[in-house]
């Protein structure tokens, strides 16, 4: 499972939910997008952006386990150079 926003904006962070069915079965997920608030920085103006993803829900089939191998977890980060200092 993937989130991508181009143009991220505060508008952007909420909640998310993505359901996906083929042949193998049904898997579904939810992802929650939220503002880190950090300490003062000097100098400049970042917001770390984060996100989890819940693990999938509903009855076990291959694609549900294919699904909990591979996205336990999602998070996405916007760094500045500065944090990696």
């Amino acid at each position: 499972m993937w989130l991508v926003i181009r143009s991220f904006s505060p508008s952007d962070i909420g909640t998310y939910n993505c359901v996906s069915t083929n042949s193998l079965g049904r898997a579904e997920g939810t992802l929650r997008l939220y503002e880190i608030k950090v300490g003062p920085v000097s100098h400049n103006n970042h917001v770390i952006v984060g996100g989890l993803a819940e693990p999938a829900r509903g009855h076990r089939s291959a694609a549900t386990s294919l699904f909990e191998r591979t996205c336990p977890a999602l998070l996405i980060a916007a760094m500045s150079l500065q944090c990696l200092r």
